[in-house]
């Protein structure tokens, strides 16, 4: 279990367990057994998730009461980096118990990353090796480097954590992003060196003899000027960098819609209708989310998969009506069933209907080319998401009873338009005008 753990971490986008100096003797305990019942959580043998998610428990219960105790303890990296998993772990364990107790871990995580000023800049000073130190200085800064490297991963993890948990609770996120002035981690290959001289060798590689702009360099900054993720330096991560401010969208739609649900009861007579500009969204994010949708469409990449599919959900998330669709289901908080019943069926034939059909198939598309390894149960969760809002779809664009035999032929040889396909002109037209019928691969 615990090799399973470290294997994912070589592959990991924000992998904060540093591979070249972890020595399990030398472990925190509480550390390595959050470690252990992570590895068990991600294996297919249900004795090994039982036990995993058991000593998950033990793990929770025995840092809260070491925090309690201690509050200096809270502060340490070990104590941060075990918080992290428990509260990952617990998420999608699919026990009500466990989630829910995630949320509350969550929060205080949230509170001791603020207090700490782990979220801020001021935490965190330029550390680079120096071709004039000896090998013991080059060593020491190394050291200090990854344990500084190993926070700022731990930070950025917990933050991707909020994202889909802001969307699967339908709740905030316990971080806002404009909080994270943490400065990005640094590429895998200066991550992943094995020593300190292997290291010193890298850095030099990858900056090639030109200057390094690391000041200020945080996913807030990237968030107020989109731009600057065009002009990374080489140090940095491209996709993680444009994959978490993609991801930084979905929040705030979500706290977005959510407000404007809770303080505007008459838009309740008419919410599946409407789009997302009367959800009261800042100009300041509406030009984020466009800014960033420029620069995906602008360099398709495979490898930009992970930010292709936070952009898409982000297109779903203003689209689709999922408070209605799950108040049809049971989880009545705004509306009766039969309220949403009836408000969906006029969502149904608008415009946005047809768009968030599209998004929803497009999520299927790029969760598709996401590689096994990149793969995590938020990904299960939008597509579940997405083929609900499908089935609603369809569920009102059944042919009726009095239809002629002539009419139902001429409806099935409707146009066929390709939702979880490239976007053509076709596709353009179905959204806006409605010429066709969406199909997807079986």
């Amino acid at each position: 279990m615990l090799q399973i753990f470290l294997s994912r971490q070589q592959d990991d986008i924000v992998g904060m367990i540093h591979l070249p100096t972890f020595n399990v003797a030398n472990c925190d305990p509480l550390l390595l057994a959050a470690i252990i019942s992570a590895g068990a959580a991600f294996s297919t043998h249900s004795l090994a998730n039982e036990f995993g998610f058991a000593l998950m428990d033990v793990v929770r219960v025995v840092l809260m009461d070491s925090g309690d105790r201690d509050n200096a303890i809270t502060r340490s990296l070990p104590f941060i980096q075990a918080m992290t998993l428990v509260c990952e772990s617990a998420l999608w364990s699919g026990d009500q118990r466990k989630t829910e107790m995630s949320d509350a871990t969550s929060a205080i995580l949230a509170s001791i990353l603020r207090h700490s000023k782990r979220l801020f800049r001021v935490s965190y000073k330029s550390v680079t090796p120096s071709v004039n130190r000896d090998e013991e200085d080059l060593h020491l800064s190394w050291i200090e480097w990854t344990n500084q490297e190993s926070c700022k991963r731990a930070v950025h993890r917990f933050y991707l954590q909020c994202i889909p948990r802001s969307a699967f609770r339908n709740t905030p996120s316990p971080v806002p992003s404009h909080d994270m002035t943490v400065p990005l981690p640094h590429i895998s290959k200066l991550w992943l060196a094995e020593s300190a001289e292997k290291w010193s060798i890298t850095y030099s590689e990858v900056l090639n003899g030109g200057p390094e702009d690391q000041k200020g360099l945080s996913l807030s900054r990237c968030l107020s000027d989109v731009s600057v993720l065009k002009r990374l330096p080489p140090s940095f991560d491209f996709n993680f960098a444009v994959s978490m401010a993609s991801g930084s969208v979905i929040p705030t739609l979500v706290e977005a819609r959510t407000r404007y649900l809770a303080t505007n009861i008459a838009c309740r007579t008419d919410w599946a209708r409407g789009i997302p500009d009367t959800w009261e969204i800042t100009t300041a994010d509406l030009r984020t989310f466009n800014d960033v949708r420029y620069i995906l469409k602008s360099e398709p990449d495979a490898s930009h998969a992970l930010a292709s599919f936070y952009f898409e959900y982000s297109e779903f998330c203003a689209s689709a009506p999922m408070p209605m669709v799950d108040a049809l289901l049971g989880n009545e908080s705004y509306w009766s069933s039969r309220e949403a019943f009836e408000q969906l069926r006029s969502w149904a034939g608008t415009q946005q209907a047809r768009r968030a059909t599209w998004h929803s198939g497009q999520i299927l598309r790029v969760v598709r080319r996401l590689s096994p390894k990149d793969r995590a149960d938020f990904h299960a969760f939008a597509c579940y998401q997405a083929m609900l809002s499908l089935w609603v779809y369809n569920l009102y664009q059944t042919c009726p009873a009095s239809m002629t035999g002539g009419e139902a032929q001429s409806a099935e040889d409707e146009l066929r338009i390709q939702i979880d396909g490239e976007e053509t002109i076709k596709s353009q037209r179905w959204i806006s005008y409605g010429n066709g019928k969406p199909n997807k691969k079986l």
